[in-house]
């Protein structure tokens, strides 16, 4: 009788033996998922960081040029002070460099697909367009 105890006792141990690594291999797995998960959101998250802060480095870029090019501007025989070219605010430099970034940054572009990309991203950015005076009041007061 004590060698059936002996037996159980054995087949105990195996038993709990292979239900607990079972449990560690299932919980390590969901583990190595969760972080696989994590460190691609992690990574994704970065990547949309950094094409932000590309975007506004391009923004900055871009609109010093053009302050630089209407400081350094000096009229021509054809042209009078007053065509001096005005400069977009800055906010509408980075609304369009971010809107660049999320038009074209989603990596699932097709040359099909771009015309239709262009279309949206002007009809967007014709909202956030600063409205100017008209530079020839003398030529609108005359056809008034």
């Amino acid at each position: 009788m004590k060698s059936i105890g002996v037996v159980a006792a054995a087949i105990g141990v195996v038993v709990g033996a292979f239900v607990s690594s079972i449990t560690i291999v299932v919980n390590g797995w969901r583990q190595r998922i969760a972080d696989t998960k994590r460190h691609r959101a992690d990574t994704e998250a970065a990547n949309v960081r950094h094409l932000r802060e590309l975007a506004l480095e391009a923004a900055i870029a871009d609109w010093k040029h053009h302050l630089d090019a209407a400081e350094k501007w000096t009229p021509s025989t054809h042209q009078r002070e007053t065509d001096r070219p005005e400069v977009d605010p800055f906010d509408y430099f980075l609304i369009k460099k971010l809107k660049v970034i999320q038009t074209f940054g989603d990596g699932t572009i097709s040359t099909a697909d771009l015309p239709r990309r262009f279309d949206d991203m002007k009809e967007f950015l014709r909202f956030f367009r600063p409205k100017r005076k008209s530079r020839n009041t003398d030529l609108d007061e005359q056809n008034e």
